[in-house]
C-alpha cells in the first residue's frame, strides 16, 4: 500500500548536520535557493517524470517509449542481465557486457565477427539456438571497430528469434544517426540503449533506455531505488532543454583524418564513431604516445582506436605521424 505524500508537512525531519559544516552548508542552501532543490530529501516519481517527459520531447517519441534511466549505461546492462540467463554479443565488442555477465554469475557467448568485422549470420543463428540465448547485446555502431552492421541482416536476427531480446547499444548515436528505435512499436523483442557520455558529460554517469512496458516493468522489480541522483536529473533536464549538436567540424574532420590515412595506405575503418579503427605499426604507436598522443589499445592484434580531435590537435597527429615516417 502507497500513501500520497507530496504536499505534506513532514513533522519529523532529519537532523540537520550542515550548519556545523560552514562552508559546504552555505554551497548547499545556496544550491536549494537557486534550482528548489532539497538535499534532504529523497527523489519523488514526478522527478522522473520530468526528465522522461523530456528525452520524450526531444526525440519526437510518444508515451508508448518507456524510459529507464540509470547510472551510466553500465547499470543498465547489469540490470538487463540480471534478468535474463545467457547472453551473447558479437566480438570484437564492448567489454562490459562479458565482464558484467561474469560479476552476475551469468554464461556468456562470444560470436566472432568475420574477417571484414561484419556479422556472419550463419554462426550468429547457429550461437543463438544451439546455446539458447535470450539476452543480445549489440554496440551499434561497434565498439571498437566504430563499423555500423547491416540493417537487414539485423532484422533478420529480430524476426527469426522473437524470444531473444535484442539491445541496441547506441552510445554513439549522436555521430552515426543510425538507430533501430523505430522497431519498439513494431516488435517487442528489441530495447534502445544510450548515453550521455560521448558528447560531453561523461563524469556525470547518466545512461537510458527505450522499451515496451512490459520490458520496463521487469526492471523496475531489480532496479535500485533513487539510483539517479535530483542534482544529475537537473542537469540532464537542461541538457535535452537546451542542447543542439553541430557535427559540421567533427565532419570536416573526420573526413580530412580520413584522406590522410588513406594516402598514407593505412588499413582503417571509416565508420560511424568519434574514432577511427586502424591497423598501424607498434613503433608509431610508441611514438605517437611519446609525443602525448594517447592511442587505446584494442583486442585486434595490430589494430587501435584514434580520437577525432580538434582541428590543432588533428594537424599536430597528421605532424607527427610524418615525422616518424619521414614522409
Amino acid at each position: 500500500m502507497y500513501i500520497k505524500t507530496s504536499g505534506l508537512i513532514k513533522l519529523l525531519k532529519p537532523y540537520n548536520i550542515r550548519p556545523r559544516i560552514r562552508s559546504i552548508g552555505r554551497y548547499m542552501d545556496m544550491m536549494e535557493l537557486n534550482n528548489g532543490c532539497l538535499f534532504s530529501r529523497y527523489l519523488s516519481a514526478s522527478d522522473y517524470t520530468i526528465t522522461e517527459r523530456k528525452i520524450r520531447k526531444f526525440f519526437r517519441l510518444n508515451d508508448y517509449y518507456y524510459i529507464t534511466m540509470g547510472n551510466g549505461s553500465d547499470e543498465i546492462i547489469g540490470l538487463l542481465i540480471t534478468i535474463y540467463k545467457k547472453i551473447a554479443s558479437f566480438y570484437p565488442s564492448f567489454v562490459m557486457y562479458e565482464r558484467l555477465s561474469f560479476a552476475l554469475g551469468k554464461r556468456f557467448y562470444h560470436i566472432a565477427l568475420n574477417k571484414n568485422f561484419e556479422v556472419d549470420l550463419g554462426r550468429t543463428c547457429r550461437t543463438i539456438e544451439k546455446k539458447c540465448i535470450d539476452l543480445f547485446f549489440i554496440a551499434y555502431p561497434n565498439n571498437p571497430t566504430c563499423n555500423a552492421f547491416n540493417r537487414i541482416v539485423m532484422l533478420k536476427l529480430i524476426l527469426q528469434y522473437p524470444n531473444t531480446l535484442f539491445v541496441f547499444d547506441e552510445a554513439y548515436y549522436p555521430f552515426s544517426k543510425k538507430s533501430f528505435i523505430d522497431l519498439i512499436e513494431k516488435v517487442n523483442n528489441v530495447c534502445i540503449l544510450r548515453t550521455l557520455s560521448k558528447i560531453g558529460f561523461a563524469s556525470l554517469r547518466f545512461g537510458y533506455l527505450f522499451s515496451s512496458r512490459c520490458l520496463h516493468t521487469f526492471i523496475q522489480l531489480v532496479k535500485l531505488p533513487y539510483n539517479v541522483s535530483k542534482q544529475t536529473l537537473m542537469i540532464v533536464n537542461n541538457i535535452f532543454g537546451r542542447i543542439g549538436i553541430d557535427l559540421k567540424e567533427y565532419d570536416k574532420e573526420r573526413n580530412r583524418l580520413a584522406s590522410f590515412f588513406k594516402k598514407r595506405l593505412f588499413i582503417f575503418i571509416n565508420g560511424c564513431c568519434n574514432f577511427f579503427f586502424i591497423k598501424i605499426r607498434k613503433r608509431i604507436v610508441d611514438y605517437l604516445m611519446e609525443k602525448k598522443i594517447y592511442i587505446k589499445e584494442t583486442v585486434c592484434q595490430k589494430f587501435y582506436r584514434i580520437s577525432i580531435g580538434n582541428k590543432e590537435e588533428n594537424r599536430y597527429l597528421m605532424d607527427m605521424i610524418n615525422e616518424k615516417t619521414n614522409i
